[in-house]
C-alpha cells in the first residue's frame, strides 16, 4: 500500500490553515458571529476548499485505503461480490477515465456541492459555517464514503423545513433524496431512521428518560450485539458487515494518551451538546425546528456512541457513531451559533477543537515521518 508522503502532508496543512486563516473572526475574544445571512452568504471559498481538501485529502486515514480500493476495483463489474462497494461507485469506477483523482473529484465534488447546497437553503451566514466545518467535520468529510449519503439526506431535509413552495412537492422532493442517500452506502439505512425518528417533537421528559435509560441499555448492548447486528431484516449483506463491525480488531486506547486523545476530540462535542440541550429543552431558548431536529440527531448518534464505548466486543462502533454525529452537528452547530453570538462556551469549545485537529495532524507527521 502507497504511503503518505512529506509533500502530500504539507500540501493539505497549508490548504487547511489557510481556509482556517480566512475564517477564524469567532475566534477571537472581542468577535460576535451574528451577521445575518443576506449580508455573508458567500459559499464559494468552501465550496473551492471542500472540493480541493477532498480530492487530494492525502492526510484523512481512509484516502490510501480507498486508493487500494479502487485499483482492486477498476476493471470489475458492479455485480462483483466482496468489494465493499455499492454499485454507484462502481459503476464510476468503470465509466470515469481511469484516475483516482478524478473519481474523488466526481464523488466528493457531488457532496460537496449539495453540502452548500444545504447550508445555502437553510440560510446560515457562510463565515460561522465554514468555521464550523473546518474545525468540526472536514477531515470526516474527506474520509467517509458515505458522506454523499449524509448531505443527500441533509438536502432533502431543507425542503421538510422550507416555507416555501407546494408542501406536498416539498415531502416528495424529501422522499425521493432520503431514497437515494440509501443506495450511497449501507449504513445509511440506520442513519436516515434515526433521522425520521429525530422529527419527531419531544421535550425534556424525552432526555430526562433517556439518561435514567441509559445503564439499563449499556447492559442490554453486550448481550444482544450480535442478535441486533447479525439480524438480516435490512439485507444479509450488511448483516454480514455488522457481525464483522463487533469481531473486528478495533479497541479503544485505554491508556493514558488514549483516553487524554479522547477527551481532547469528544469533550467540546459533550459540552456544546449539553449547552445546546440544556438552552433548549430546559431554558426554553427559541430556535426553528431544523435546529431541534438536527440537534436531536446528534444527541441520538452520541448517545448509541456511547452505549458501545468500553464493551467487550469490538469499539468500532462507538468511533463509526461518533463520526456520523459529526455530520449531524455540524449542521446544527452552524444554524446554533448566530442565535447565541456571546456565548463563551461555544467559543472556547472551538478553540479546544482546533487544538484537536492540530494535535491530530501532529499525530499524523509523527507515524508518518518520524
Amino acid at each position: 500500500m502507497e504511503k503518505l508522503t512529506i509533500e502530500q502532508f504539507f500540501f493539505d496543512m497549508v490548504l487547511w490553515f489557510s481556509f482556517l486563516a480566512t475564517n477564524c473572526r469567532f475566534l477571537t475574544s472581542n468577535a460576535r458571529c451574528e451577521v445575518a445571512y443576506r449580508k455573508d452568504n458567500n459559499y464559494a471559498p468552501l465550496f473551492l476548499f471542500l472540493l480541493v481538501f477532498c480530492t487530494f485529502g492525502f492526510v484523512t486515514g481512509d484516502y490510501f485505503n480507498y486508493l487500494e480500493l479502487y485499483k482492486r476495483n477498476t476493471d470489475l463489474s458492479a455485480g462483483s461480490s466482496g468489494q465493499h462497494v455499492e454499485a454507484v461507485y462502481l459503476w464510476l469506477l468503470k465509466n470515469l477515465p481511469k484516475s483516482f483523482a478524478l473519481w474523488r473529484f466526481v464523488v466528493w465534488g457531488m457532496a460537496a456541492v449539495l453540502m452548500v447546497a444545504t447550508f445555502k437553503r437553510l440560510r446560515v451566514p457562510a463565515k460561522t459555517t465554514n468555521l464550523v466545518f473546518l474545525l468540526s467535520i472536514s477531515v470526516v468529510f474527506a474520509s467517509f464514503r458515505n458522506t454523499l449519503g449524509f448531505v443527500a439526506l441533509f438536502y432533502g431535509s431543507t425542503f421538510l423545513f422550507s416555507n416555501r413552495g407546494n408542501k406536498i412537492f416539498n415531502y416528495v422532493v424529501f422522499g425521493i433524496f432520503l431514497t437515494c442517500s440509501l443506495f450511497l452506502h449501507r449504513s445509511m439505512f440506520i442513519f436516515a431512521t434515526l433521522f425520521c425518528v429525530a422529527l419527531i417533537p419531544i421535550g425534556k421528559k424525552t432526555y430526562l428518560l433517556s439518561i435514567l435509560l441509559f445503564p439499563v441499555l449499556y447492559k442490554l448492548i453486550d448481550s444482544y450485539a450480535y442478535q441486533l447486528l447479525g439480524s438480516s431484516l435490512i439485507s444479509e449483506d450488511s448483516a454480514a458487515h455488522g457481525v464483522g463491525y463487533l469481531e473486528s480488531d478495533y479497541r479503544v486506547d485505554t491508556t493514558l494518551m488514549g483516553y487524554v486523545q479522547l477527551l481532547i476530540w469528544r469533550l467540546p462535542i459533550y459540552a456544546i451538546l449539553i449547552f445546546s440541550v440544556w438552552n433548549i429543552y430546559f431554558k426554553k431558548q427559541k430556535v426553528d425546528y431544523a435546529q431541534r431536529v438536527y440537534l436531536n440527531a446528534t444527541y441520538s448518534l452520541v448517545y448509541m456512541s456511547l452505549l458501545w464505548y468500553g464493551q467487550e466486543v469490538s469499539a468500532f462502533l462507538t468511533s463509526r457513531f461518533h463520526d456520523s454525529a459529526m455530520f449531524f452537528f455540524s449542521v446544527f452547530l452552524s444554524m446554533y451559533i448566530p442565535t447565541r453570538p456571546k456565548s463563551k462556551l461555544l467559543r472556547r469549545s472551538l478553540w479546544v477543537l482546533l487544538f484537536a485537529n492540530m494535535y491530530n495532524f501532529a499525530y499524523q507527521f509523527y507515524k508518518n515521518f518520524l
